[in-house]
């Protein structure tokens, strides 16, 4: 299995998590209802820790069920209360130790199966040499063990101790291994948790915590506001709404460089702007009618300058981005790769491809069905409507060099096979005679042919024939039907 290198990490331990706490930043740490979750970037004040909010959590360690409970023992006679014990004086209190500095994140490597578990980390260290593997599959706890049945107290003189209370109920299970842990995409299946910073034995001498978020150099301050459910997504076509959902913080200010990644739910016309919460509309400045957003996609801006600038626009359906829809593609492999199809005039359902079909039935060579079948060379070129109401049609391009439009060629328009005008040097002097020369030993008689005619003559020399008058000479044609250069064929497709 290969090995993929996630950067230098560290978790912040912030103990129990505060509803009043305004500095949660990525890859805190924080204990909720007997659960540990992770933030995944700064976290708006009050957002609490839970499956609601995975768009800022993400669970690092799940909370076991409960044992079951102890049998409660029998209560004893109540004693009579004895004699308060005299206060102890407090103790002083110890200096504080100086703040160590804080560590560097060490490089870390999953394991490959074969050296170590495919469930296993390391952690590179400050001599470029690599730590003890960890395994961070999550064991099953064992169930508490059932208490014992309380004694009697005994009555005292001067105040027995009371009887002994119910047994408590039983320790809370052990975190079960589980696939909850969905922070990294490139961790083990089943891996459910962080090591947490005691385990790491390659760690700087002086490193006493992860460290936080802010404190990696470079780490950016860009906040991003995600509004992928479509109920957050509202307005028009060219006048977006977005409201902040449920349990999230409404956001009062865009900040410069701040990003705002959303689902368009209708393709625009014209020029956008986008509404965030109750601030003001802001204008997207490189969208307009001809570079539209399109319904169902995935569209990522950043707030610069008082505008919003679209950043990429993909199909969520496939992964490809939007400028690759409908462009020609020639691959030197036969591989069709997900999201790709051929150009091979094939029927699309519009529902399923609802991207594309803005595109094609957008563009200048898009024409009723009917026209394509009818003239199949002539259109070949052309997307389709299909049948009118669920599916488009695809260009079917096959045995076709593809030649830029411009000048007096539009967009998506046959040209047949062709050559340009020439003319073949050939001469004929009218009325004209050949000359022979016939060769042979001396003194005798020699002969050759002219035309199928025997020639004879006793000594060599030419043999002039006889004028043949006005003639013509035939030219015969070759070659194959087309006019092509020196070619490789390879599949015509593009992506969805």
């Amino acid at each position: 299995m290969s090995e993929i290198k996630i950067g230098r990490v560290r978790l912040a331990l912030r103990g129990e998590w505060g509803e009043l706490i305004e500095d949660y930043n990525s890859l805190d740490t924080v204990s909720y209802l007997g659960s540990t979750w992770i933030a995944k970037k700064a976290i708006p004040v009050g957002t609490v820790p839970n499956i609601n909010n995975i768009e800022y959590w993400v669970l690092g360690a799940e909370r076991g069920t409960d044992g079951i409970d102890g049998i409660d023992g029998t209560n004893g006679v109540q004693g009579i209360q004895g004699i308060q014990g005299e206060e102890g004086a407090t103790g002083a209190t110890g200096p504080q130790g100086i703040q160590g500095e804080t560590g560097n994140a060490p490089d870390h490597e999953w394991g490959d199966g074969t050296t170590a578990s495919v469930y296993s980390i390391r952690f590179q260290q400050t001599d470029d040499t690599w730590g003890g593997w960890i395994d961070l599959r999550g064991q099953q706890g064992t169930t508490g063990e059932q208490g014992t049945k309380g004694t009697q107290g005994d009555l005292g003189s001067t105040g027995a101790t009371g009887p002994v209370g119910p047994q408590g109920v039983a320790g809370p299970q052990g975190v079960a291994g589980t696939t909850a842990w969905n922070g990294l995409t490139d961790k083990p299946e089943s891996a459910t948790r962080w090591p947490s910073f005691s385990e790491v034995d390659d760690k700087p001498e002086y490193a006493t915590r992860w460290p936080k978020a802010s404190e990696v150099e470079g780490f950016p301050s860009v906040t991003e506001y995600s509004f992928l459910d479509t109920s957050t997504v509202g307005g028009s076509n060219n006048a977006i709404v977005l409201t902040s959902p449920v349990g999230r913080s409404t956001i009062t200010e865009l900040n410069e460089y701040d990003k705002v990644v959303l689902m368009i739910k209708t393709t625009s016309t014209s020029t956008v702007s986008v509404k965030v919460d109750s601030l003001e509309a802001v204008v997207v400045a490189n969208v307009s009618p001809t570079v539209r957003l399109y319904n169902t996609a995935i569209a990522e801006f950043m707030y610069m300058g008082g505008k919003f600038y679209l950043l990429s626009q993909y199909n969520p359906k496939t992964g490809n981005s939007v400028s690759e829809i409908g462009e020609i593609i020639m691959s030197t492999t036969s591989v069709l790769n997900k999201g790709e199809v051929y150009f091979n005039g094939g029927s699309l359902s519009r529902e399923n491809h609802p991207i594309t079909f803005a595109i094609a039935s957008n563009s200048s060579n898009y024409v009723a069905q009917a026209t394509k079948d009818g003239n199949l060379s002539g259109y070949g070129g052309f997307w389709g409507d299909g049948n009118g109401t669920t599916t488009f049609t695809l260009p079917l391009i096959s045995d076709k060099f593809v030649k830029a439009s411009g000048g007096s060629r539009s967009h998506g328009s046959y040209q047949s096979t062709d050559n340009l005008s020439h003319g073949h040097g050939l001469s004929a002097n009218g009325n004209h005679a050949h000359t022979q020369i016939i060769n042979g030993a001396d003194g005798g008689t020699e002969g050759g042919y002219i035309s199928g005619t025997a020639v004879y003559r006793n000594n060599r020399g030419a043999v002039a024939t006889a004028a043949a008058g006005n003639h013509s000479h035939t030219v015969y044609a070759s070659g194959g039907n087309e006019a092509r250069p020196n070619n490789y064929a390879f599949n015509a497709k593009t992506r969805l």
